[in-house]
C-alpha cells in the first residue's frame, strides 16, 4: 500500500472520529490533523494528487 493511500485513510478514519463529536460544518482541517498526527501542510498536499 502507498505512503499516500495510508495517509489518506488517516485522515478520513479521523475525519469519521470527528463527526461523532462535533457537527460536520464545525470541523476544522487543525482538528483533522490533529486527531491523525498530520500537519496541515500534509493534507493539502495529499487533497491535491
Amino acid at each position: 500500500m502507498s505512503d499516500s493511500l495510508i495517509t489518506k485513510r488517516a485522515i478520513a478514519e479521523a475525519l469519521k472520529q470527528i463527526c461523532k463529536e462535533k457537527p460536520f460544518d464545525k470541523i476544522s482541517i487543525s482538528d483533522i490533523t490533529a486527531v491523525c498526527g498530520l500537519n496541515r501542510q500534509t493534507f493539502y498536499c495529499i487533497s491535491v494528487q
